[in-house]
């Protein structure tokens, strides 16, 4: 049974982690991808109209992000894909959001990494 309070406990813990070894205060504004290209990852932007984001991890860890969505969307597709990474998920293919609204809200892995993305960007505490 998916366990979602642990589940998002678990992924805020990690992200506030990541934040505090990437020496970005709490209440601090982050740039996810500045964030994935400072723990080693190659950024790209492609036009993949049915892709949110992907992340490889392999010799050269990377992160593919559709250009053709908003860039609001693009940073937090981002942290997400940093949260695959993190919480050691491996490697992820996010299709697009509104072809998979029903089967993302009961994959845990989907929902630990928007549960990272959403404590990375903004934590608690900078509400």
């Amino acid at each position: 049974m998916l366990n979602r309070t642990r589940i998002a406990r678990e992924a805020g813990l990690a992200a506030l982690r990541l934040r505090k070894r990437m020496g970005v205060a709490e209440n601090d504004a982050i740039s996810p991808i500045d964030s994935a290209e400072n723990l080693g990852f190659e950024v790209r932007f492609i036009d993949i109209p049915s892709m949110e984001g992907i992340l490889v991890t392999g010799l050269q860890n990377s992160i593919l992000l559709s250009s053709l969505r908003p860039a609001v969307r693009r940073n937090f597709t981002c942290a997400h894909e940093i949260g695959h990474y993190q919480m050691g998920h491996g490697q992820q293919f996010d299709e697009l959001m509104e072809d998979r609204r029903a089967s993302r809200s009961v994959d845990p892995l989907e929902f630990a990494a928007d549960c990272f993305a959403a404590y990375y960007l903004m934590p608690k505490c900078a509400i």
